[in-house]
């Protein structure tokens, strides 16, 4: 699709749970059996009673890290807060609004564009486990040949160096405790 369209990018997307409310629910892929032309007369119905079924829902728990290939089909819940990470595109293609009005669907190029079937995984995998120095454990969470995302803890009194190594930008998010950031002569504190 996008490269028949100049002004689609793909993207590709991932959440991390960082908080919920009891029997949050995130929307990830299409039910097994699914056609769409199922899915087209689902969103002509424009009802959650219609359309949700249709897609594979799961409680979340903070914590749990849920990639999202381009083409999945997705959508978080109430009552969730996650930290999103995504390549940079503005391309989206809503194909159900869960009641709201005034925001353009997108269904034919959705449809066309969306992988048809459930998500690859309905739970978090941790990947890749490395014990570092002074008692510090990296998890590898997400890797993707567009972005990378890593859970780190380390105890109290923990120095090292970080991101160094990195091809492109960094960003940190302090989920427990404190922690000092120092680069380019500046320091930052941060706190969860």
């Amino acid at each position: 699709y996008a490269a028949k369209h100049e002004d689609a990018k793909l993207k590709s997307e991932a959440w991390y749970i960082v908080a919920v409310e009891p029997g949050a629910k995130i929307y990830k892929g299409i039910t097994a059996g699914t056609t769409p032309d199922d899915l087209r007369a689902a969103l002509e119905t424009n009802t959650d009673e219609a359309v949700v079924p249709l897609l594979g829902s799961f409680e979340v728990t903070p914590g749990e890290c849920h990639y999202l290939p381009s083409g999945t089909c997705h959508a978080l819940g109430g009552g969730i807060l996650v930290a999103e990470v995504q390549t940079p595109s503005d391309t989206t293609f809503r194909v159900y609004d869960w009641g709201r009005t005034g925001r353009e669907l997108h269904v034919d190029a959705a449809i066309e564009c969306s992988t048809f079937g459930p998500a690859d995984s309905d739970r978090f995998e941790p990947g890749t486990t490395t014990r570092g120095p002074g008692g510090s454990v990296s998890t590898a969470l997400v890797r993707c040949e567009h972005f990378g995302i890593d859970r780190h803890e380390a105890p109290a009194g923990f120095e090292d160096s970080a991101g160094g190594g990195s091809a492109g930008p960094v960003a940190w998010m302090v989920l427990a405790g404190e922690v000092e950031l120092t680069g380019g002569g500046e320091t930052v504190a941060c706190a969860a």
